[in-house]
């Protein structure tokens, strides 16, 4: 029998599943969804509070959040080395910064690539939290439905 965690991939459907269940652990031991989007915004205040903290002392967003290096910190460091343990268990690791299909279409800049990659996570956590949170939002929305029931 082979090693679970040495295979390259596995089924996207138990993965679904495990991620499922993780989410029922989260609500049941902390009462909170899986989520991550707080964590930019969080880290954005903490910035602004370091390096011009006349500006972050006139935030309204002060008043109301106390930013900090909280949970969903902790759940990024976690998937992050999560990931790397993984990729070196099932030995499917390679150094590839810039994929063949952006290559041929964008050229072989390692500067562009990551410039477009961090841009574009830095665009789907900020419309993540415009729309109200993302997952965690509409997770948040079905509690308050099912215990007014």
């Amino acid at each position: 029998m082979s090693n679970l965690f040495a295979k390259k991939s596995w089924s996207p459907y138990l993965v679904g599943v495990g991620i499922g269940m993780l989410s029922w652990f989260a609500f049941w031991s902390a009462d909170h969804p899986l989520g991550i989007t707080t964590l930019f915004e969080h880290t954005a205040a903490l910035v602004l509070e370091a390096t011009v903290p006349r500006l972050a002392e006139s935030n309204s967003y002060y008043l109301e959040n106390s930013p900090k290096i909280g949970w969903e910190w902790m759940l990024v460091v976690g998937v992050f080395l999560g990931s790397v343990i993984s990729s070196f268990a099932s030995g499917d690791r390679e150094p590839i910064v810039v994929p063949p299909l952006w290559k041929s279409r964008f050229g072989s800049s390692a500067a562009l690539r990551l410039t477009v990659a961090l841009l574009a996570v830095g665009a789907l956590g900020l419309s993540a939290r415009r729309s109200g949170g993302g997952t965690p939002r509409l997770h948040e929305e079905a509690r308050q439905r099912h215990s007014a029931v």
